[in-house]
């Protein structure tokens, strides 16, 4: 979706969509104002009709709307009318966001709400929703100088700065003249409820993961739930293939260098955690589970459904679909699964999950899912999910931050040109969360993986394509030998 109060695309953006294939839902360049007044209704019918001579040969436009989150019916009947007169092969819908069937928002993650909440959804079309994180340590570090790092750890880690002696966040409103609100550091703070854009609430004490003592694990952990929130989202969408077709992630890339933001990738082009739970959760085959909560109580029982979800238009015949629970010390408690083809172009409930958790747990689960032809080998989807197991709230998340320390082992098996082929395994004895993987670029060549953010199990690996990119004239070649593997509980290692 290309957003009404965006700056316009280049034409080379509508080509590159022409020629891979990617559809467009373009709002006509209007948004969150009353366009019910003479000279502006002059000035649409005016050049109105410009906006869509100009991209109306692009087959890329798959349908256009009036705008983002505006309805002046006078305004709204000018543009129908110019786009079926200038266009009449594609369909226009009224600005987005006020389209019956269709909804915005909310653009934050509360787990207290968030799984009955989709799972209750009746919506056609969730055309703009988002949940926001921090922005990656690297860019965190390049736009906000040193001491107004620090600045941070007082607001929000609860700690005493000081240039201020204030504990608390009031450090962040008396720093509001420096670099973190120049970098929008609005998204940081507490919204109208007890929790913040990203799942925080002040002090950490009472956050989803308790008391934080590092910046890292900080946006560790924003990320992380802006990506369960978003993924959760997404997957229940698929589920309901076809009673809802469509899903627009506000939004994929920052348009200036923020601090924290919804955007998946940030401004120097660094993906977020967020960003590879979104794409995992939009591959074309693939495996989910349906929940109402990611908390669970000693003596509860966690109970959950497992979901295939293929997009192809070819069946898959006799698939191996699996589930395996891991506990906080990396034990399998339970596995199950079933073969089963899934039909073209369909989702379906595989099979039901329950599992005990112990009266003395204390804890968290792990809840690996996933797809393979046991025929060919091919392993179409793999997904993991993290659950809390213990009695704390709202601290749903505080076992994680005691996961037992672990170690990554990272493996080059082939290398092209441009690309290589890794390995990473989990050779410690508990589960290895968020493993990423991270290869050196200079700023104008981009890094593509086919997977990351990703959690293992004992002795799990995971097998990733890396693929760099050119944006400019100049040939780099890159070292695979500088990939870099590290984890929430893994310090860094090198590839062999």
């Amino acid at each position: 979706r290309w957003w009404g109060g965006g700056v316009p695309e280049r034409p080379s953006f509508y080509e590159l969509c022409d020629e891979l294939g990617l559809l467009i839902y373009q709002d006509f360049p209007l948004a969150n104002d009353n366009f019910d007044n003479e000279p502006m209704l002059g000035l649409l019918r005016k050049e109105g009709a410009d906006f869509f001579r100009r991209w109306r040969n692009h087959p890329c436009i798959l349908a256009w709307n009036g705008g983002n989150e505006w309805f002046t019916p006078k305004a709204n009947a000018i543009i129908e009318g110019i786009a079926k007169e200038e266009d009449p092969t594609r369909a226009y819908f009224h600005p987005c966001g006020t389209q019956p069937g269709e909804t915005h928002g909310p653009y934050n993650y509360v787990a207290e709400n968030h799984y009955r909440r989709m799972n209750a959804f009746t919506f056609q079309a969730y055309t703009e929703f988002g949940c926001a994180a921090m922005a990656n340590l690297a860019t965190l570090r390049g736009i906000i100088p040193a001491a107004d790092l620090g600045l941070f750890d007082a607001a929000v880690l609860g700690q005493t700065h000081p240039a201020t002696d204030v504990p608390g966040r009031k450090a962040v409103y008396d720093c509001e003249g420096a670099s973190w609100r120049f970098h929008n550091r609005w998204w940081m703070l507490p919204s109208a409820g007890s929790n913040s854009y990203h799942g925080f609430s002040t002090p950490p004490s009472s956050s989803l993961f308790g008391k934080i003592e590092h910046l890292d694990q900080y946006v560790a952990a924003s990320q992380f739930l802006s990506g369960e929130g978003l993924r959760y989202s997404i997957e229940e969408l698929r589920r309901r293939m076809f009673h809802s077709s469509a899903t627009f992630v506000w939004q994929f890339n920052e348009t200036w260098p923020n601090a924290a933001g919804n955007a998946t990738v940030d401004w120097f082009g660094r993906p977020r955690i967020t960003h590879f739970f979104v794409t995992r959760a939009y591959e074309p085959v693939h495996a989910s589970l349906r929940y109402d909560r990611i908390h669970w109580r000693p003596g509860d029982t966690l109970r959950a459904e497992l979901w295939a979800t293929s997009d192809l238009e070819e069946e898959l015949p006799g698939m191996e679909i699996r589930w395996e629970i891991f506990d906080g010390s990396g034990k399998r408690v339970a596995q199950g699964g079933q073969r089963q083809s899934l039909a073209a172009e369909a989702s379906a409930r595989i099979q039901n999950i329950e599992y005990p958790i112990p009266s003395d747990g204390d804890s968290f689960l792990l809840v690996l899912c996933s797809i393979r032809d046991p025929v060919s080998g091919k392993l179409w989807s793999q997904n993991d999910y993290l659950f809390g197991a213990h009695a704390s709230t709202p601290h749903y998340f505080s076992p994680l931050l005691k996961a037992s320390r672990t170690s990554l082992e990272v493996s080059v098996l082939h290398a092209a040109e441009n690309s290589a082929v890794v390995r990473v395994r989990n050779n410690g004895p508990g589960p290895a969360l968020f493993c990423r993987l991270d290869l050196y670029s200079p700023g104008d060549v981009a890094v593509t993986y086919s997977d990351n953010a990703f959690c293992l199990p004992p002795l799990g690996q995971r097998t990733v394509r890396i693929t760099t990119h050119s944006l400019g004239k100049r040939r780099w070649k890159p070292d695979f030998t500088r990939i870099i593997a590290s984890a929430w509980n893994s310090p860094s290692s090198s590839a062999k």
